[in-house]
């Protein structure tokens, strides 16, 4: 959780805030049960918390905790609860997938191909890989995922038009549709706006704000500079959509 400690500047919107928009999405097309597939880990058993509580506020039911171990081993057990689960709710459902792009694949692989389930799946930012941004990948078809920036490959701002600009000349074309490349991307970007400058004034210029390219950065007291939360939709020719 942040708290606005000073010398830490963020970036991007936190896990928390996506796990909240994912919440708000869910309840506002209407879902009433969500299955919860998450890591077996600290961060997963964290953010089915978060989910868990934020869902909760809206109205909407969480079903029994479904984590998967690290080496997943246990991926079409879980995945067979999950549509046993919501088969028998007779209240709209989804299903929200915790944790990082390849268990997420085998469970979503699980989910589409051997348990049938049609219901939506959706997935956090850090899954926006190059394969899943880019790809065709069958199961993954219609997956939802929360994006931290605006997808690098359409996006007519000018960090993006660079982006792909120095993709292009590098040889790194199949980066120019992964929402991750890019926010290495964006990092590197504000670092390098600053990183002629002294620590003093690196920090004095942070927070009186920075235009990187055409970004506003200005960093306010819970030391977040740049805020950017949108829904993306994996398309049936492999890349993200809006």
């Amino acid at each position: 959780m942040r708290v606005g400690q000073s010398g830490v500047y963020h970036l991007r919107s936190s896990y928390e805030d996506e796990l909240d928009a994912v919440a708000k999405f869910c309840a506002g097309i209407g879902i009433q049960s969500v299955g919860i597939i998450h890591s077996d880990d600290s961060f997963g058993q964290g953010s089915r918390k978060h989910l868990v509580n934020a869902l909760k506020a809206l109205g909407v039911e969480a079903l029994p905790a479904m984590p998967v171990a690290r080496d997943n081993p246990n991926v079409a057990a879980v995945a067979a609860s999950c549509a046993a689960a919501v088969s028998v709710s007779d209240r709209r459902a989804c299903v929200v997938l915790l944790m990082i792009s390849r268990p997420m694949s085998a469970v979503a692989k699980e989910l589409r191909e051997v348990q049938k389930i049609a219901l939506p799946i959706f997935a956090m930012s850090f899954v926006a890989t190059r394969s899943v941004s880019a790809d065709v990948i069958p199961h993954l078809e219609g997956l939802g995922i929360v994006s931290a920036f605006p997808l690098p490959r359409i996006s007519s701002a000018d960090m993006s038009r660079q982006f792909r600009a120095d993709c292009d000349r590098f040889g790194a074309i199949d980066l120019v549709s992964s929402p991750t490349a890019f926010e290495g991307y964006f990092y590197g970007s504000v670092i390098a706006k600053t990183g002629a400058e002294s620590r003093s004034q690196v920090n004095q210029s942070l927070l009186a704000g920075l235009r990187v390219y055409d970004q506003s950065i200005k960093f306010g007291a819970d030391m977040v500079g740049y805020k950017h939360l949108e829904f993306v939709r994996k398309s049936y020719d492999g890349k993200l959509k809006s």
